[in-house]
């Protein structure tokens, strides 16, 4: 099946055209089209209810002998390729001038058998072009639109930028030397034992990949090995499963196990899941999508942000001890009282969240901030997909459609019924919801944990804390320049609208708004009214707190809400002892309260004094991993030297942000 790559529009662009092998074979000369007809038949009948049936193209079937460069069908393939290429709207497009000797170049060099450079290689290259030489920005954005186009992999992130794939169709042979069928594996008792190991656990030593390339076929890829795994990972083909929170600072080569999900074949074989249904301790939500199947590449992207979160359950059955991750299930130990467990299922994902007594005892805040991790997760590899089939100008205009809807469910009659959260009755007091498939009502008090509201923000409580005689900010304070914990706080008190209006007064344009309302439509509403007004305030050469008390006078607020911006927070420590409070929190203390952080990283970071641009590194870096975004936030903030991280200032922060009450108990339980 061979696809000419591009972004999608309306009129069935790409197109994908089927292709079928085997020509050779004596007995499709006696069948050829009977063969044919049946084939097209049977992928029509496989594809007709699917939303890219128009891209498909079926009909006419071409049949290929690929041992014959002669073969006249791989010239109509040619041809048929060439066509719909040039039929594009999209083609003949004009590009940079130039960029043309560049790209020239990487042509000759991948037709001279290269598949890889050096980014320093790319300069020595560039220099060559005399009059076109391009600067160092327009080399970064040549590589990224290449990139985008399918010319080239190049991937803006840590310890990838360095090199540059010029042959996409290199990262297939990359791919198969690990992921495989077990017919094309290689013989031996070592390549046969890293098999086994594959399909049962999902697990290979660094050095039996290397192994692996060290066969004849794949001794290309050692003098770029470093790149190639930390690029496998970056596209989470293998996962580095982590053991400790310290993990976080180790050097990547020092990682010496990977995971690799999509060469696991056994199934579940255990009672897990049914136990704990059965026990009633689990509640159970569903991404349900659109589309009848989910893309393979979509689920394993989606296991991989939270897979290396936490540990495998190991899970003693009858006697044996068993790792629970299979080819249809995986169960991970969040704390030693809770486990999350994510199957797939046609076009479900079903996330289960089980507690170890029952379920009226799982962490309300626990359990929303799980499900912050896990939406922000998938609605960003939805987005990645999204971005690879729409046309770039629709998706910036349009607020995206997300392709899946969340659902509860509840285990009703042996098996997992799901619905969605406006069906939930609350007129006898309980909430219930009655399965009309078995007739049988469920309680759901317990399944809004998955939604559980954030703790009321401190600056909200203190919103009206001034009384008559306040006068207000003094002249110091007037003069000061805003700090952005000052303007994060004092978003979280006006409205989106307000902070529109003082954005607008401050200078910010219409389309900045737009264009950040888009970037931040799937972020809870303080990141973007924070980085609205933050964005006007660093524009600014100088600009004051009395310049805001101006622009809040003219909007019609009291100019006392900037009070509560400096105000110090006064939180209830008394059971913690001074020595404690002045500790620097462990690394188990800061890992268990990761889990509890959910989609306030951003807020929780500019309370912590952490540098802006860290944050959207480490976003940029881990797109679909909250949770790791949040270890790494911890960790960095754990090595300030000034002002000292203490237990006390953490606790202070996790206040300002409305995550004190069960945060304050995890950082009771280790001290």
């Amino acid at each position: 099946m061979y696809s000419v790559c591009c972004k999608r529009t309306d009129k069935g662009f790409p197109r994908i055209i089927f292709v079928a092998t085997h020509k050779d074979e004596k007995w499709f000369e006696w069948t050829r089209e009977s063969r044919r007809n049946e084939l097209e038949l049977k992928l029509h009948k496989l594809f007709e209810s699917h939303a890219g049936l128009k891209h498909l193209e079926i009909k006419p079937l071409i049949f290929v002998d690929a041992t014959n460069p002669e073969d006249p069908e791989i010239t109509d393939l040619r041809k048929r390729l060439m066509q719909r290429a040039t039929e594009h709207p999209r083609w003949g497009e004009a590009m940079p001038t130039r960029w043309i000797p560049l790209e020239l170049q990487l042509a000759q060099k991948s037709e001279e058998g290269t598949n890889i450079i050096s980014r320093n290689q790319l300069r020595v290259l560039n220099s060559r072009n005399k009059s076109m030489v391009l600067s160092e920005t327009q080399i970064e954005t040549f590589l990224k639109v290449q990139h985008s186009l399918g010319k080239l992999l190049y991937f803006d992130v840590e310890n990838l930028r360095d090199f540059i794939i010029i042959s996409p169709a290199y990262l297939v042979e990359v791919l198969r030397s690990i992921v495989t069928e077990k017919q094309f594996w290689p013989k031996g008792e070592r390549f046969s034992n890293i098999l086994k190991n594959l399909q049962e656990y999902g697990m290979i030593e660094r050095e039996d990949i290397y192994y692996l390339w060290e066969q004849e076929t794949f001794k290309h890829i050692l003098p770029y090995k470093e790149y190639i795994l930390q690029m496998l990972l970056h596209l989470d083909v293998i996962l580095a499963p982590r053991n400790s929170y310290r993990d976080v600072g180790s050097p990547f080569e020092d990682v010496s196990r990977f995971l690799i999900p999509c060469m696991i074949t056994k199934g579940n074989d255990t009672m897990f899941l049914k136990t704990r249904w059965l026990s009633n301790n689990s509640i159970i939500l569903s991404y349900t999508f659109i589309e009848e199947v989910i893309p393979p590449a979509l689920s394993y992207r989606f296991l991989s942000s939270f897979i290396t979160s936490w540990d495998i359950k190991t899970y003693n059955e009858r006697g044996t001890e068993k790792k629970m991750l299979f080819n249809d299930l995986a169960v991970l130990e969040v704390d030693s009282c809770h486990d999350i467990a994510v199957q797939v299922k046609t076009n479900r994902i079903i996330v289960s969240l089980v507690h170890a007594n029952k379920k009226e005892d799982i962490i309300p805040i626990l359990a929303s901030s799980i499900q912050e991790c896990l939406t922000a997760a998938i609605v960003r590899i939805s987005e990645f997909y999204s971005r690879l089939s729409e046309d770039v100008e629709v998706l910036a205009s349009n607020n995206s459609v997300l392709p899946f809807k969340i659902e509860f469910g509840v285990f009703c009659k042996s098996e997992i019924c799901f619905f969605k959260h406006n069906e939930i009755s609350s007129s006898t007091g309980e909430p219930t919801w009655i399965c009309k498939t078995h007739n049988q009502r469920h309680m759901t008090k317990s399944i809004n944990a998955w939604f559980s509201e954030k703790a009321n923000n401190e600056l909200e409580e203190l919103c009206d804390v001034c009384t008559s005689s306040c006068k207000g900010l003094g002249k110091l304070e007037r003069e000061q320049c805003p700090l952005p914990q000052h303007i994060r706080r004092l978003a979280a008190l006006l409205s989106l609208v307000e902070c529109r209006e003082i954005a607008m007064l401050l200078g910010f344009q219409v389309e900045e708004w737009n264009d950040l309302e888009y970037q931040f439509q799937h972020q809870p509403p303080n990141d973007l009214k924070f980085m609205a007004l933050w964005s006007c305030i660093i524009k600014k050469k100088s600009f004051s707190f009395g310049g805001l008390i101006s622009l809040l006078e003219k909007k019609g607020r009291a100019a006392h809400l900037l009070c509560q911006v400096f105000r110090d927070v006064q939180i209830d420590v008394s059971d913690m002892s001074e020595d404690t409070l002045n500790k620097i929190p462990s690394f188990n203390a800061l890992n268990d309260l990761a889990n509890h952080i959910g989609d306030s990283i951003m807020q929780l970071a500019i309370e912590l004094d952490i540098d802006i641009s860290f944050l959207q590194q480490i976003q940029h870096d881990f797109k679909n991993k909250l949770l790791e975004q949040t270890r790494r936030l911890f960790f960095k903030w754990r090595k300030n030297k000034f002002p000292k991280p203490t237990v006390l200032r953490l606790l202070k922060a996790l206040y300002r942000v409305g995550k004190f009450g069960p945060t304050f108990k995890i950082l009771q339980g280790h001290c």
